[in-house]
Order: C-alpha cells, then sequence, then structure tokens
C-alpha cells in the first residue's frame, strides 16, 4: 500500500513581501502538480528521492545521512526528510521507516511555491499512509510550523495556498477569506530562469521596516489598500482595474528594491503587448513575473515574454488545494 498526495503551486497576486510584516496577500493555486508518493519502508530509515533531480538520499531516524546519490542530494533532500520526521513526530510514529518519492511540475526556486507543495504532500501523503484523518487546518499548522522552525519568521502564505486551494486572502498567519470569483483572472507565467534566495529579499524589506519605519509604513499602507481594492475588484469580475492595481503593486515592490533587471524587461514586454497587467510574484529579484491577461491578448502576451527572454510556464487556477489517496503499491 501506498499513498499518492497530489499539491497545487501557487502564484502571489498581491502583498508578496509587506504579507511578513502584517499586510493582507491575495494568492492563487495554480494547476501545477507536484506528486509525493510515500510507502513503508522495511529499514528504519528514511529513503528520499526525486527522479526529476536524479537525486535520492537516506537518513537515519536521528538525521544522519546515510548514503546518497546525485548532485547535491542531501542538501536538495534533507528539508522532505525534516517534513517527514516532524509529521511523523505529531502523528506520534518517530520510529517508522519510509521510502518518499518526489516528482514535480513546479520550476525550483523561481517563487512558484515548490518547497511548499512538496512538504504539504509530505505532510498529507505521510498521514494518509499512517490513516490519521488530518483536516486541512491541521496540515497548513503542520507545514507552517515546520517552515517557522527551518526559515525563522516566514508569512507562510505559501502553505496556506497549497493546503487550501483557491484564491485566499491571507494575513497574520491564518486565511482571512476564501474569495469566490466568477472568472478567476487569466495569468500568463514568465519565468527568468533567475534562481534567487527568497531570504535575502525578505532581508531587504525587514531592513527597511526596522530602520526606516516612516517611509516604509507609508509604502505598506498603501500595499494594504491596493490589495483591498484587489479582493473587491476581483470579485466583481473587473479585469482592468484589477490589472491597474497589478503595476501599482509592481511600483511598490521596485520601490523596496525586491525587483530585478530581468523581471522588468518582461514585465515591459507583457505590458507593450496587452496585458492589462503585469508585475513580479513571490520573492522577487529573478524567479518568476505574472501578467493579467484576456483571451483575445494570452498568445501575443506569451509571445511577447517569450522573445524578450523569459520562458512562459503553463498553469491556470485550480480551486483544489493537496490531497491525497491510498493505492496498492
Amino acid at each position: 500500500m501506498k499513498a499518492v498526495a497530489i499539491s497545487p503551486a501557487k502564484v502571489i497576486l498581491f502583498g508578496e513581501h509587506f504579507v511578513v510584516g502584517g499586510n493582507s496577500a491575495i494568492s492563487m493555486s495554480i494547476d501545477l502538480p507536484t506528486t509525493v508518493t510515500v510507502e513503508h519502508f522495511t529499514q528504519n530509515q528514511v529513503q528520499v528521492k526525486s527522479d526529476d533531480l536524479e537525486v535520492e538520499a537516506v537518513f537515519s531516524q536521528d538525521g544522519k545521512l546515510a548514503r546518497s546519490s546525485g548532485e547535491n542530494a542531501e542538501t536538495t533532500l534533507r528539508p522532505v526528510f525534516q517534513a517527514t520526521a516532524f509529521t511523523l513526530k505529531k502523528l506520534n510514529k518517530p520510529e517508522h521507516g519510509l521510502k518518499i518519492s518526489v516528482t514535480s511540475k513546479v520550476p525550483i526556486g523561481m517563487g512558484l511555491g515548490s518547497s511548499a507543495a512538496t512538504a504539504v504532500g509530505t505532510v498529507i501523503g505521510i498521514a494518509t499512509l499512517h490513516g490519521s484523518k488530518i483536516s486541512n487546518d491541521d496540515v497548513f499548522e503542520a507545514a507552517y510550523s515546520l517552515e517557522r522552525m527551518v526559515h525563522g519568521h516566514p508569512s507562510g502564505v505559501d502553505q496556506a495556498t497549497v493546503t487550501y486551494g483557491g484564491l485566499i486572502s491571507y494575513r497574520k498567519g491564518k486565511v482571512n477569506d476564501k474569495l469566490r470569483v466568477t472568472k478567476p483572472p487569466l495569468m500568463i507565467i514568465g519565468n527568468t530562469g533567475k534562481r534567487r534566495s527568497t531570504g535575502e529579499f525578505v532581508g531587504r524589506v525587514t531592513r527597511l521596516r526596522e530602520t526606516q519605519p516612516n517611509e516604509y509604513g507609508k509604502i505598506a499602507s498603501e500595499a494594504q489598500m491596493i490589495a483591498d481594492k484587489a479582493a473587491e475588484w476581483l470579485a466583481t469580475d473587473q479585469p482592468e482595474k484589477l490589472g491597474a492595481l497589478m503595476n501599482e503593486n509592481q511600483r511598490l515592490l521596485e520601490s523596496v528594491g525586491v525587483s530585478s533587471p530581468e523581471l522588468e524587461t518582461l514585465i515591459s514586454a507583457a505590458r507593450a503587448a496587452g496585458a492589462l497587467g503585469a508585475k513580479l510574484t513571490g520573492g522577487g529579484g529573478g524567479g518568476c513575473m505574472i501578467a493579467l491577461v484576456e483571451d483575445s491578448t494570452q498568445l501575443k502576451v506569451s509571445q511577447a515574454i517569450e522573445r524578450a527572454g523569459g520562458q512562459t510556464v503553463p498553469g491556470r487556477f485550480t480551486p483544489k488545494g493537496a490531497q491525497a489517496s491510498l493505492c496498492d503499491a
């Protein structure tokens, strides 16, 4: 018997970075699946592998590396072991051996929530394999707690979006609202191909907040007003107004130093090709941007992003959060 968990990816439409300081963020799950398969392992160890990355590692229950294969295998796969150990402890089954396999359609390190999708998938996969009923609230709390342990003070918006799915408004560690829309926004995702450290750019905004609180406060207040208006325009299907807000949000992100020339090149190309609005998504400094389009401009904007040096990433809105099921091994 094995458990198979499938998690979506995510894009942040409004409020990234400012959400760490207490603002609202609006994010959306997208149909780029990460699949985590969990099986019992006869040895009292945790075996983790990724066929996509061609890496494998085996850890003892106390976290020591027993063996590995592939470039940077331990560094790449240790977060999966940490999620496994954390979940087994929560389920009061710390001595159970497991085999875990991860495959993903999500570009790694590009701001689309690949680590959150893997962590959430690992949590629900292990719980399902052990026959433990686990609510979305419990899954989110487990994944968010793990992220706090590893990274200190994350916002949790990635874990929440992947867990609950759909369009959400998120603030201060919880989902404020699941936004109901008649027509989900149609987004083109443009990948710069430039990996970046989210922590570095979160640190930039944190330093601004601490050293120039008045300046930061004005920017954050404007960002909150944008997020509030965005929730209204999403609910009433007003894409032109939503696009204008995306452009304003990008201006604020540039002002706090988390954009990049690569992102701005793709953003400018998308706007010139007819996108209603465009901005970075996620940590910034590289990674991905998003462009709001209509059906009639979708192809033209995609082509413009690619001509500007970006790679368009497939992925449309999905209302589903992470799910798991049992099947025969």
